[in-house]
């Protein structure tokens, strides 16, 4: 509207002069034609926009908001002001900017865990990183209350799948789940699909990993420790090198667990500096490898040993 002349919308946008011809063109992020920047300083263009909240708040549980950066943060106030307690408000910013916290977003899009879990399994960083990532939210400043979400996946980049191989997505995709934090699947994750805009493999997907994210999901539900429980890094040697390899414990007032995961294509040796049951909770299974007493796992002077082929969570013998 405003393009085509029509006075009352010509201040919903952001205009600036061409250097050149000092010709008056409208501003757009990414010089992205269709997607021109709202003045913000124009009470028709709050009111209108507030208004759209106000329409869908009462509708969804929550918004998801992309380049977040590009809107003002007395603009991100005013909607998480107006909105119920329990609206999920969750920001997208690259990279995560523990400015959008207070007073405007409930949860952030953690990417640097999404980086690091991408150059772990190309193998880049050893899969101990994971721990530097996961300290990288309070080192840029978030409180230790912010939320952040865990994923692998999105829209704009290609598929860990196709990235970083299948037993390295079972290991990512097991971190999300038992790391601090919110999962999220991406859309055909949990179906294998390579094309990362593709069409939904509702019938012929990889049934198998879909079974995969279903059993971490539930595991989650059933075990509150992996959702609150504190982490501790747990040492291990594994046989052939321990670079892909990685554990750690989460640990709550009644209950502890131990999470392996093997971001490399066969199975590890390993040995663990922990006693746990010899049941992989995710799975069901007993653990191959493990040494059996009680219905636990033994450990001697040289710690327990077991086999992890991909993901290994296990609760640790009281």
């Amino acid at each position: 509207m405003s393009a085509a002349g029509v006075p009352e919308y010509r201040d919903w946008y952001v205009w600036k002069a061409d250097e050149e011809t000092g010709e008056k063109r409208a501003q757009r992020y990414f010089n992205w034609e269709q997607i021109p920047n709202f003045n913000f300083d124009s009470l028709a263009v709050r009111r209108f926009l507030l208004d759209v909240v106000d329409e869908w708040a009462g509708m969804v549980d929550g918004f998801r908001c992309d380049v977040a950066w590009g809107v003002p943060h007395e603009f991100w106030k005013e909607i998480a002001s107006r909105v119920p307690d329990d609206f999920l408000l969750l920001d997208e910013t690259i990279p995560r900017d523990p400015d959008y916290h207070e007073g405007e977003f409930t949860m952030h899009y953690d990417t640097t865990m999404y980086g690091t879990l991408r150059e772990i399994g190309r193998g880049e960083k050893p899969a101990t990183a994971i721990f530097d990532a996961l300290k990288d939210g309070i080192r840029s400043g978030f409180p230790d209350s912010a939320v952040h979400l865990r994923y692998v996946e999105n829209h704009d980049e290609s598929r860990y799948l196709d990235d970083c191989g299948y037993d390295a997505l079972k290991a990512a995709t097991a971190a999300t789940f038992t790391l601090p934090g919110a999962p999220m699947i991406y859309y055909g994750q949990e179906r294998g699909m390579t094309d990362y805009r593709g069409t939904m493999r509702w019938e012929h997907g990889d049934d198998e990993l879909t079974a995969f994210h279903r059993a971490l999901s539930s595991t989650r539900d059933e075990h509150p420790v992996l959702r609150d429980g504190s982490v501790e890094r747990v040492e291990l040697e594994a046989k052939n090198g321990s670079e892909s390899v990685v554990a750690f414990a989460r640990e709550s007032a009644d209950s502890r667990a131990v999470v392996i995961l093997n971001f490399g294509e066969s199975a590890r040796e390993v040995t663990l500096n922990a006693e746990i049951e010899d049941e992989n909770i995710v799975t069901g299974d007993r653990i191959p490898g493990a040494e059996e007493s009680d219905g636990g796992t033994t450990v001697d002077d040289g710690g327990t040993k077991l086999t992890v082929e991909s993901v290994v969570v296990a609760l640790v013998t009281e």
